[in-house]
């Protein structure tokens, strides 16, 4: 009669160790899903420094609210073709971003540049 109660401990004993495994791997799986709050915590460690529309990259492009990794990459390919510096104000006009996505991108996060060709020319000696 021992070994057959010695057999039964043995597979709980394997069961239980099987399910500690599973665990552990459902953890660390788990670990590896982002968490859509963690952006704004990668927001917050920015340096201070302002992010220029005009010559960022898709990179430094995605940090911002409501912008993410296709339409940072979208932006950096259509610039060439706006011809003017890029501002919070015609980024709205590009596919993939409206005015609701430059509405929740915080104005002093961005360099201002200037909208006048003549104003961005160096004043005469």
């Amino acid at each position: 009669m021992g070994g057959k109660c010695d057999v039964e401990h043995q597979w709980v004993a394997l069961r239980a160790a099987a399910v500690l495994v599973l665990i552990a791997a459902l953890r660390s799986v788990i670990a590896l899903i982002p968490d859509p709050s963690a952006k704004w915590d990668r927001i917050a460690a920015l340096p201070a420094t302002k992010i220029n529309l005009a010559t960022a990259s898709w990179v430094e492009l995605a940090w911002l609210p409501g912008i993410g990794a296709q339409t940072a990459r979208s932006i950096v390919a259509q610039r060439p073709r706006l011809g003017a510096p890029l501002t919070l104000e015609n980024l709205a006009c590009l596919p993939g971003v409206g005015e609701a996505t430059c509405d929740q991108i915080p104005v002093d996060w961005v360099i201002r540049m200037p909208t006048d060709s003549t104003s961005a020319q160096p004043p005469p000696k």
